[in-house]
């Protein structure tokens, strides 16, 4: 009988919410990078939110981004799927992120 290990292996873990195991790889749109993804992430068409976070910045911040892209899925340090616009409201850019880039 083979016993099935139920640790999941913390080197697969989704690079969105970083809690369930990866189900794939796929990029990020608009963003030359590829992530993995649970089917919680796919499911709700979540994005890494460091990812989305520093594409804004690298754009030279929000009024510089087609406002479309705020609609953009991210999975937030509350542990909820919330647009990118929201977590902005929750968390607004520092000067420490603005200058990193």
């Amino acid at each position: 009988m083979v016993k099935k290990n139920k640790e999941i292996n913390k080197e697969r873990l989704c690079d969105v919410c970083n809690k369930e195991e990866i189900f794939g790889v796929a990029s990020i749109p608009g963003i030359p990078m590829s992530v993995a993804y649970c089917k919680n992430c796919i499911n709700a068409d979540a994005h890494p939110i460091w990812a989305i976070r520093g594409n804004i910045v690298c754009c030279g911040g929000v009024e510089h981004i087609n406002p479309n892209y705020l609609n953009t899925v991210v999975y937030s340090q509350d542990g909820d799927y919330i647009t990118i616009e929201e977590d902005l409201k929750r968390r607004p850019f520092t000067e420490i992120e603005l200058t990193q880039f």
